[in-house]
C-alpha cells in the first residue's frame, strides 16, 4: 500500500477500517495532499448538489411553463 496514491490509500484505508476516525493521520498523509482531498471530495458533492438543485428549479419552471401555454 506505500507505493499506491494517496487517495488509493484512503480508499483501502477505508475497505480496511472503516469506523477509522483519522484515516489521514493514521495514514501519515501529509497537510497539503489532505487539504488537496478534501477540497476535491467538497467541490464534488457541491457541484452534484447544484446540479440536483439546478434540475428541481429547471422541471418546476418548465412544468409551469407548460401549464400557462
Amino acid at each position: 500500500m506505500a507505493g499506491l496514491p494517496y487517495e488509493e490509500r484512503i480508499s483501502a484505508h477505508h475497505i480496511a477500517k472503516p469506523y477509522s476516525i483519522d484515516p489521514f493521520n493514521e495514514l501519515k498523509t501529509p497537510e497539503k495532499e489532505r487539504d488537496a482531498l478534501l477540497i476535491k471530495d467538497f467541490l464534488a458533492s457541491y457541484e452534484a448538489l447544484s446540479t440536483s438543485v439546478a434540475e428541481k428549479v429547471h422541471q418546476r419552471y418548465y412544468h409551469m411553463g407548460q401549464e400557462f401555454s
